[in-house]
């Protein structure tokens, strides 16, 4: 049932153009917040006025409150003042009535299944400060959410790295084993490997050099117990483009290490009974 109150609510709206939220009006009138509220939710349900939505721009939408045609037939034509006759005769009608209720909704707003069997919930901004914190909001959780995706895959990427199958690794592998062990650094600054150009350099460097991603993996461990204690080194893309430049360096320090005792003694085996050969001929 629509009061004398929300009547004068609807009035006040009619006045201007914008700010038509319960804040404004409510400093408008000189009456409580909550009670205009009221008023405004009491105009909605019976169809006085609705929430609609306007398209600014890519990814930008504007709601606002507007009269609808039955709220503009309870107005005068100067949109401020409340025709007598037909108000009495509408406060009458809706006494009678007051279980029929018409229901306003966003021109964008469908209910989907979860909402189908109940009253879809209709948002609006009371102010601009209102629309663009929302805004704000929004894009703060889609950013939220694509960052947890992202955290995801890279979770379930290193899951399936092994480094007992290292020598099959991809490029994107070693990249993200790179990103592993530099994370493990505390003063070099957080570092996101999917948006830098390393992969690409790795790659180069694996085409050049022949490499695998088993001799990465000691290059790596090699280059990262080098530059642990340099404080200084806190960029990290001065990181990897250092362990780009030292590559063929860093490789040949990796095969070295790789050798294992038994190798070395096989290996001087070899040089003794090269060398014997050599004194007999």
């Amino acid at each position: 049932m629509i009061t004398e109150f929300a009547l004068e609510v609807l009035s006040e709206m009619a006045r201007r153009e914008r700010d038509r939220g319960a804040k404004p009006i409510a400093k408008a009138l000189r009456v409580g917040h909550r009670r205009v509220q009221a008023a405004i939710t009491d105009l909605r349900v019976e169809g006085l006025i609705e929430t609609k939505q306007y398209y600014l721009g890519p990814g930008k939408f504007f709601k606002g409150i507007e009269i609808t045609s039955i709220g503009r037939k309870i107005l005068s034509i100067d949109g401020g003042l409340i025709e007598g006759s037909y108000r009495g005769s509408y406060l009458q009608q809706t006494q009678q009535n007051s279980s029929i209720s018409y229901k306003a909704n966003s021109i964008n707003s469908k209910p989907n299944s979860e909402t189908s069997s109940r009253e879809a919930r209709v948002e609006y901004y009371e102010t601009e400060e209102d629309r663009q914190e929302a805004q704000r909001k929004h894009y703060a959780r889609k950013q939220k959410e694509k960052d947890e995706q992202q955290s995801t895959r890279r979770e379930q990427s290193m899951a399936r790295r092994s480094e007992s199958n290292a020598f099959n690794w991809s490029v994107t592998d070693s990249t993200f084993e790179f990103a592993e062990q530099m994370h493990g650094i505390w003063h070099i600054e957080p570092w996101s490997v999917t948006r830098s150009r390393f992969r690409f350099a790795l790659a180069t460097k694996r085409s050049e050099y022949g490499t695998t991603g088993d001799i990465e993996l000691v290059m790596m461990r090699l280059y990262f117990s080098m530059i642990k204690h340099d404080t200084k080194l806190r960029d990290p893309e001065m990181v990897w483009k250092r362990f780009i430049t030292g590559f063929g360096v860093l490789l040949e320090d990796a095969k070295r290490s790789m050798v294992t005792p038994d190798q070395v003694e096989e290996i001087k085996a070899k040089a003794l009974k090269s060398q014997e050969w050599m004194d007999n001929v």
